[in-house]
């Protein structure tokens, strides 16, 4: 009979082998077999080692939940940082955001550890109480085989976001005690990923999309112009997604930290630089603060 010399409620590192059945613990020992005077039969080894790899995985989660059970969190889940002023709790602020820029990155857990794919959404602001978000996936991408469903999904969405020197404040000319920043808008969707293989849910999915973005051209390009044929063969290589919002988050960094002289040097430097993001951040600067 094999005997295992290691302390069992010590935690497994991921070092399972098959040679020798040798499984290292977080100390660095490992628990080797010790044999009495009959050798086990193979089908007994796999066994064992398949074993000792489950206990590893048990006690790697319990130890991983132990280690981040200090990060702040919501009712639900874990939070994004949050100061005070730069909180946008307002859902129709959140989702004019998602309307704006609706390339969303789409995180997701699996077998395989994380995966993001940026993908372009749909929000349906009445399918449910904060919204529903559609899209598609490739059929190649294994991101909507491999994902966990009991964990939730988070989608990202983000808005303008532009570098700001600290040489536009006003702070620099009377101290010289500043640094630059980074001033964003972003939003954070987070809800259970549901996998949808329909060719009519993909169809009217990847129509609607279309036609919203296609309504402002001259002559819109329609998803109906292609042969029908050559349709179906697209969307059979395509797989559709749809996530019901369970919580929703915004943040507005545009430099409501900064006093109002900052603030007004601020717009008046992104105004000078131009460009559209550039313009787009000083609008919300200046709505935001000054």
């Amino acid at each position: 009979m094999a005997v295992l010399h290691a302390d069992h409620s010590r935690i497994l590192q991921r070092d399972c082998t098959r040679d020798g059945v040798s499984v290292r613990l977080a100390g660095g020992n490992h628990i080797r077999p010790a044999l009495g005077r009959h050798e086990l039969p193979p089908l007994a080894w796999n066994q064992l080692f398949s074993l000792l790899c489950r206990i590893f995985w048990t006690a790697n989660r319990i130890h991983f939940a132990e280690k981040c059970s200090s990060i702040p969190t919501t009712r639900n889940g874990y939070a994004m940082y949050q100061p005070p002023h730069f909180r946008e709790d307002r859902l129709e602020v959140q989702h004019a955001l998602v309307r704006a820029h609706p390339l969303g990155l789409l995180v997701t857990y699996g077998k395989t550890g994380l995966a993001a794919n940026p993908i372009p959404f749909m929000l349906d602001e009445e399918a449910s109480q904060l919204g529903t978000l559609r899209g598609h996936l490739s059929r190649a991408n294994p991101q909507w085989r491999d994902f966990d469903p009991a964990l939730e999904a988070l989608v990202v969405f983000q808005g303008t976001q532009t570098y700001i020197t600290p040489s536009w404040y006003e702070a620099k000319r009377a101290h010289g005690k500043v640094v630059p920043t980074w001033n964003y808008a972003i939003v954070q969707a987070y809800g259970t990923l549901r996998v949808i293989d329909d060719p009519a849910w993909l169809l009217n999915q990847v129509s609607a999309m279309t036609s919203l973005r296609e309504a402002t051209r001259p002559e819109p390009w329609a998803v109906s112009d292609a042969p029908s044929d050559f349709l179906d063969a697209q969307l059979k290589g395509i797989i559709g997604v749809e996530i019901e919002i369970a919580r929703i988050e915004g943040k507005w960094k545009v430099s409501q930290n900064r006093p109002q002289a900052d603030r007004k040097g601020v717009v008046a430097g992104l105004r000078e630089d131009g460009g559209e993001p550039a313009l787009q951040m000083a609008d919300l600067v200046e709505t935001r603060g000054i």
